[in-house]
């Protein structure tokens, strides 16, 4: 999921299916990862190291119009605060 581009995939889906939602499974958890793909309107995001059995009951809890982080990673991504940084774009080189 790391970068804009692994949101994008993610969130694709709900071009062509606006009543679809995503659930992220990421090795990669990050609270600044979180957070981008929360605000690009990911329903969730879970380790992939969580076992099938709270993985189907965090796809029930999504699937019923929640949300869902890791506790730890949204802790993590609320104490981070707003990052001062812009977001990178990429340049074109003429």
């Amino acid at each position: 999921m790391p970068g804009a581009g692994g949101v994008r995939v993610a969130t694709a889906p709900r071009a062509e299916l606006p009543g679809c939602q995503v659930l992220i499974a990421t090795g990669c958890g990050r609270p600044g990862h979180l957070k981008r793909a929360l605000s690009a309107g990911v329903r969730g995001c879970v380790p992939k190291t969580v076992s099938a059995v709270r993985v189907a009951g965090i796809i029930r809890t999504v699937h019923a119009g929640s949300r869902y982080a890791e506790p730890e990673l949204a802790a993590a991504a609320i104490s981070a605060g707003d990052s001062p940084l812009t977001v990178r774009r990429p340049r074109c080189w003429n």
